[in-house]
């Protein structure tokens, strides 16, 4: 259960993170690298707990996946 609302976080991460600013519920419009901190610190959390065994490769993981974010970002037109 816990590893399904993890994949379906990262899904909705990923989803949101690559929505122009103005689709975005103003309620999730705050500053940024806040946002940043607090995704990420859910992610990691319900990672860890879904896959105790391996905390580096989950931590190694959502650091890759915030990159690919950023770079994915970047290549947006807003």
């Amino acid at each position: 259960m816990i590893r399904s609302v993890f994949w379906f976080a990262c899904i909705g991460v990923a989803v949101v993170s690559l929505l122009p600013g103005e689709a975005i519920p103003s309620v999730l419009d705050f500053w940024d690298k806040a946002q940043h901190a607090v995704v990420f610190t859910g992610l990691s959390l319900a990672g860890l707990w879904s896959y105790p065994p391996h905390r580096n490769k989950v931590l190694l993981g959502l650091w890759v996946f915030g990159a690919v974010i950023e770079v994915a970002q970047a290549m947006t037109t807003w």
